[in-house]
């Protein structure tokens, strides 16, 4: 960017333009990075952790600026992209197919997340369908098995894993831990790592043995508030 002495560039990415432009306040967030240029030629670059990439969009209040380029470098968890041959002769399935490997790929990042725009977090019930889709899509486990052990370390002192990893919440979600216990069976049925499994298996047993006492014979459990069981049913969010 060629510029002024001080002048404000604003850099907002986004998923679409819904709104005549890349929205930057989406969801009460703010989307937009900042910087302050320097006279003449400015060069800069941010390796941040995470960005949507589909639009990108400069704000500045000034007639005297020169774009010379600007990008995003796009990097992400290496998969075998062809190890499921799907072809058909309709295009819209093809099509398909592709844009949802893609979408898969770019929620990989340390962990599967729930989504790559605003939600860069894992949780269980959406890691699960995740990881199934990469055993058929990719043949991938060992990133199956590392989002496993993740959400495996946010055990809360009430026995239930965290609704979202790596965050830390006020309330959970009582089934998103069963979720979890399924993710793990069908990540050995898949990928034969009866290791990994034995090794999951000890904190499987503690929340079904959290779920057996907090029923106290009862058909429901009560619910959750910070850890302190209280009367009533655990809503869902």
């Amino acid at each position: 960017i060629t510029a002024c002495e001080g002048t404000i560039v604003r850099i907002a990415c986004g998923e679409h333009l819904n709104d005549m432009g890349v929205n930057t306040a989406a969801d009460a967030g703010f989307y937009c990075g900042e910087i302050k240029c320097k006279k003449g030629r400015n060069v800069y670059m941010n390796c941040i952790h995470r960005t949507t990439g589909r639009y990108m969009q400069l704000f500045a209040e000034t007639d005297d600026l020169t774009i010379h380029y600007a990008g995003i470098i796009s990097e992400s968890y290496p998969v075998d992209k062809d190890a499921c041959k799907f072809k058909c002769n309709d295009s819209l399935h093809n099509k398909i197919n592709k844009n949802a490997k893609n979408t898969l790929i770019m929620c990989m990042k340390e962990y599967y997340e729930d989504s790559p725009y605003n939600r860069m977090w894992m949780s269980s019930m959406n890691a699960r369908i995740q990881m199934l889709a990469g055993y058929y899509a990719f043949g991938e486990y060992d990133y199956a098995k590392e989002s496993l052990y993740k959400m495996a370390e946010s055990i809360r002192k009430d026995g239930m894993i965290e609704v979202s990893v790596p965050l830390k919440n006020e309330f959970t979600v009582p089934c998103f831990s069963f979720m979890w216990i399924i993710a793990v069976k069908e990540y050995v049925l898949f990928s034969g790592d009866i290791k990994a499994g034995m090794n999951l298996y000890n904190i499987a047993a503690d929340i079904i043995r959290t779920f057996w006492l907090m029923t106290k014979g009862e058909d429901l459990i009560p619910n959750i508030n910070n850890g302190i069981p209280s009367i009533g049913i655990t809503p869902f969010l």
